[in-house]
């Protein structure tokens, strides 16, 4: 049965895709070892072996010393009970140092074996050039080769903090992004950077961290209309501030609170302060929860989208005119009282035609969105001494083909007065035709 059971493994492995160093399947190839190790030795343990940060054998002694050997006994016990059942008697070595050094040894060389039967072609050649008496720098030698050389990560660091743009130069997020897609892209390539950075050096490398990751997003997110949101979740961590500023102050010498000092000055309004403090920042998780918030809500109240699948950024909550004008939403919500399709060809804003109450142009303003053909028009009523918008003369309601011609074709039913060339009234009498009749 174990037989059977190994050469099951061996066709099991040699049926699996292997990694041949391709830079592109590395993550993927990381995140697979490491899974590998989870499931062999737990996950503590497991992300401990894979990358190199077992805690140092003489550095440990008395409690810490005592809770490192039952970890490392937990995960020996999941694996075979039988086995620890005996390794948990005194007298059998396991709570001495001796014996776990032997041990890492003995879990790095199948560690080895699982990698070098996991890749080819030149990740193969490096695993062999490595060796397996560093078998514990194999992660940190593999990253280093195909995926963490200083240019590549700092290419990667340029990208990262440029929001990663489509293209080189571009706009982190343009008209159409969809926001959770976006923002779920850069979370991710801060995880891939904080796992190609040494674990040692992971709690101050600048890049893997969340505050980080917050600051890029907030700064491309200026321009936008998403920027009105952001103001308003740093307004609320500004109250948060001020509150917990004035709030008073136990004393434990006194037995009693002593009143806060007045500090609120300086956490809110210091930029200073804002600039180069991190409690003035939200956290990744509220300003993303607010984000998406704002982009799914505004999916279905875009002007002029139909569907929940707008191409545009939302409008958010205002909307600014040609002029700077600012209008709040409820003015395009149903009932609000604007329409914001309508365009206003004297002034340029949205929401009234020309001519009606509030809009600011004069009589014989146009706006350069007003149609040429109509602004032609308009001038050319304008030459015959007609009001553009109206057609309607802006005499005292003379009838101009009466007035030229001595005929009209409405008869006595013209609205117009019937006037000669003089401005005398008419005194001809108009023949009716059947149909005035």
């Amino acid at each position: 049965m174990a037989v059977g059971s190994k050469d099951s493994e061996e066709d099991n492995e040699k049926s699996v895709k292997k990694w041949n160093g391709s830079t592109i399947e590395l993550d993927d190839f990381d995140k697979k070892i490491a899974r590998w190790c989870r499931k062999q030795y737990g996950t503590i343990i497991g992300d401990y072996l894979w990358e190199n940060s077992m805690p140092d054998l003489d550095g440990m002694h008395g409690s810490t010393w005592n809770e490192h050997c039952e970890m490392v006994w937990d995960a020996i016990n999941d694996k075979d009970s039988h086995l620890a059942k005996g390794l948990w008697d005194v007298s059998s070595g396991f709570w001495n140092k001796e014996w776990h050094a032997k041990w890492r040894k003995k879990q790095y060389d199948k560690l080895f074996d699982k990698v070098e039967a996991s890749v080819t072609e030149n990740a193969a050649l490096e695993v062999a050039n490595l060796g397996m008496e560093k078998a514990c720098d194999l992660r940190h030698h593999l990253l280093k080769q195909f995926g963490g050389a200083g240019e590549d990560i700092q290419a990667r660091q340029e990208r990262f903090e440029a929001g990663m743009p489509a293209n080189a130069g571009g706009i982190a997020f343009p008209s159409g992004t969809v926001i959770p897609d976006k923002l779920r892209e850069l979370e991710s390539e801060r995880v891939a950077l904080w796992k190609l950075c040494p674990a040692g050096r992971r709690a101050d490398y600048e890049w893997g961290k969340e505050t980080t990751l917050v600051k890029i997003v907030m700064r491309h997110l200026r321009p936008t209309p998403y920027n009105e949101h952001i103001k308003a979740l740093l307004s609320e961590i500004k109250l948060r501030l001020e509150f917990k500023a004035n709030m008073p102050v136990w004393n434990a010498s006194t037995g009693v609170y002593d009143a806060a000092p007045d500090v609120s000055v300086q956490t809110t309004e210091d930029w200073d302060y804002r600039n180069y403090h991190d409690d003035w920042l939200p956290t990744w998780e509220s300003l993303k929860s607010k984000l998406v918030s704002v982009y799914k809500e505004k999916q279905f109240q875009t002007p002029g989208s139909s569907s929940g699948k707008g191409s545009s950024l939302p409008t958010m909550f205002m909307y600014a005119g040609s002029e700077g004008t600012i209008y709040p939403s409820s003015m395009f919500m149903p009932g609000g009282g604007m329409n914001p399709k309508i365009r206003c060809f004297g002034c340029g804003e949205y929401g009234h035609r020309k001519g009606d109450a509030g809009c600011k142009a004069g009589p014989d303003d146009w706006h350069d969105s007003c149609p040429p053909k109509f602004l032609e028009k308009v001038n050319k009523n304008k030459r015959k001494g007609v009001d553009g918008m109206s057609s309607q003369s802006k005499s005292d309601g003379v009838c101009f083909s009466f007035r030229d011609t001595g005929k009209c074709k409405y008869g006595p039913k013209c609205k117009f007065k019937h006037v000669r060339g003089d401005g005398q009234p008419s005194t001809k009498k108009v023949k009716l035709t059947k149909m005035d009749k």
